[in-house]
């Protein structure tokens, strides 16, 4: 809603729409930690320690998500010229445009799937330590 403000200040109620247009990463985040705060604070729990253990789950979500933006060919990068260059997983051919393009998706999905490596590998060290986002 806020980088697309043109599209919604008409009709606010339309943000809840997902099914046109779909859901940033970032309003889901939100959303979700607004819900876990609420939640945490009728069932009197430790939102430190709810938190540190859905992290994981957010990561490797992100992680399969990106995947979508390759079946629906979106949020790619840079346009590649080089035909030495035009492959899989340095970049993606799109459809619609006719053109190859760093394949940003992978990146970031692939990114993402060794930080939940990193952070699965690591919990044992942090698991007896009282912090909190122990994973971030």
């Amino acid at each position: 809603m806020l980088f697309e403000w043109e599209q919604y200040k008409d009709n606010l109620l339309s943000v809840f729409q997902i099914n046109k247009g779909g859901l940033a990463i970032y309003g889901g985040i939100l959303g979700g930690v607004a819900v876990v705060l609420i939640y945490c604070k009728v069932k009197e729990l430790s939102f430190c320690s709810l938190a540190d253990t859905l992290i994981p789950s957010l990561v490797l979500g992100q992680a399969i998500g990106r995947w979508g933006n390759f079946v629906n060919q979106e949020t790619y990068g840079n346009l590649i010229t080089n035909l030495d260059l035009q492959f899989f997983p340095y970049d993606v051919y799109i459809e619609e445009l006719g053109q190859w393009h760093q394949a940003t998706f992978f990146y970031e999905s692939a990114l993402n799937t060794l930080l939940l490596i990193v952070m699965l590998i690591s919990y044992p060290h942090f698991r007896k330590k009282d912090i909190c986002f122990r994973f971030t």
